[in-house]
């Protein structure tokens, strides 16, 4: 069982509580202001009344959310599964994939890809080949990971 708590509180120091990044002629805004709280699992009251709560779901316990061209596009919620430790996007409005989708191993590797993405993004230092920067921070889900999706939308 991964310790939520000590997860919350790496969160509240690593982490800023909002960002917004330009992507694309857009932003992608970055809501870390739930970790502000004990963390809590995934509740019917986060979705519209005809989303059916899936069981895998309930792993989950949300410390944040993105939102996607200011509302007109995606707005998962982040949340660390209490089992493995890992990072998952959940996103209900997925029609053809599944609602959760992984980022990261890990809290620690979240925060460092985060804040990898964020130095080169937001502040605009890109210290060499960022994929292959976030590869060696997360290299066993990397490949797989929403944040190889996101790197490539990008062209980076």
């Amino acid at each position: 069982m991964t310790d939520i708590e000590s997860i919350r509180l790496q969160m509240l120091k690593r982490l800023p509580g909002r960002v917004r990044w330009p992507v694309d002629g857009t932003f992608v805004d970055f809501d870390f202001s739930r970790s502000e709280t004990p963390l809590k699992p995934v509740a019917p009251c986060n979705f519209n009344s005809a989303t059916v709560i899936e069981k895998e779901w309930n792993s989950l316990r949300i410390f944040g959310d993105y939102d996607y061209a200011e509302g007109g596009g995606a707005h998962p919620y982040l949340g660390v599964h209490c089992e493995t430790g890992a990072v998952f996007g959940l996103d209900a409005e997925l029609l053809y994939t599944s609602a959760m989708f992984i980022f990261n191993s890990d809290i620690d590797r979240f925060i460092q890809t985060f804040l990898a993405l964020d130095r080169a993004l937001r502040l605009g230092e890109v210290p060499g080949p960022i994929k292959e920067r976030l590869r060696e921070i997360d290299p066993g889900v990397f490949e797989r990971s929403e944040w190889r999706s996101f790197t490539d939308h990008l062209g980076f």
